[in-house]
């Protein structure tokens, strides 16, 4: 690419400048290009970069980010038969009679420990492996009720409200991702929102299929920061005390756009959050 510059540089220049880019080095030269005016003699300058450096430089790194991936789901992989047995067994141990009572709370904080851990792991073969698969269609409407009252023997403490508006089409999607999607947004929800708030889970038609949302009564979102959200690992400050790796939100973003749809975040406009999803109509 060339470009012309004007300024006071001496009659007769051509000089090669490395400047150093976002990969491998880029070489800039300037070449006088002619006659002048009252600002000065003009100059044109032209920048090249190694074709064979930028080849290799690029397959070096998609050569670390395959073997990053791939000890990601290694390690995931060995991790998750053992975890799945100490889940049983602290799920067994919370049943009424197995510990005495002033040790209850000690077993029920194991399951939950236990579970977070399995979630994490769930993420992380997630992120690590994902592609796209082979999609149907799905009728959220018999999907959100079931899972909703699944999810509601599973977590006692929070008021859960389901509003599905009738008649909505069908769409394309993946039941067990479109289920994990809600999963981890339900579970964002009851992280960052008081215990005695109501979470709602909505379902509404849009011109080009179906989106869910789940609204909550929490700290809300800062102005501006709604799109960082759904980055890996990332944490907004205010959230810092709370357990969390900052991998559900990312794992939603890539479970529907496997789903070719759209996620987002906004603040509501009277308190809380808004994580919501779409999946496009069925064809």
């Amino acid at each position: 690419m060339e470009r012309v510059v004007m300024g006071g540089m001496p009659a007769e220049l051509a000089a090669a400048i490395p400047r150093r880019a976002a990969i491998g080095v880029r070489w800039q030269s300037l070449r006088k290009a002619g006659g002048g005016s009252g600002a000065g003699p003009r100059y044109r300058t032209s920048t090249a970069t190694s074709i064979a450096e930028l080849e290799r430089e690029c397959a070096e790194l998609r050569a670390a980010n395959q073997a990053k991936d791939e000890l990601l789901g290694l390690v995931s992989h060995e991790l998750r038969n053992p975890l799945a047995t100490i889940l049983v067994a602290a799920r067994r141990l919370t049943a009424p009679g197995y510990v005495v009572p002033s040790e209850q709370e000690t077993a029920q904080e194991l399951e939950r420990s236990a579970a977070r851990l399995a979630v994490i792991i769930e993420d992380m073969l997630i992120l690590a492996g994902g592609q796209p698969g082979d999609l149907e269609p799905l009728l959220v409407q018999r999907i959100l009720p079931k899972f909703l009252e699944s999810h509601r023997k599973r977590i006692v403490d929070r008021r859960f409200d389901l509003e599905i508006e009738p008649d909505l089409p069908t769409v394309t999607g993946h039941p067990g991702w479109t289920e994990q999607v809600i999963e981890n947004l339900l579970a964002n929800a009851e992280k960052y929102s008081p215990t005695e708030t109501t979470i709602t889970v909505s379902a509404v038609a849009e011109a080009d299929g179906v989106a869910i949302r789940v609204l909550d009564r929490g700290g809300g979102i800062a102005p501006g920061r709604a799109g960082q959200l759904f980055a890996a690992f990332h944490r907004e400050e205010s959230a810092r005390a709370i357990p969390g790796l900052g991998l559900g939100l990312t794992v939603c973003k890539r479970l529907v756009e496997m789903q070719a749809g759209r996620v987002w975040a906004a603040p509501r406009p009277d308190g809380g959050s808004e994580f919501g999803f779409a999946l496009r109509r069925a064809e």
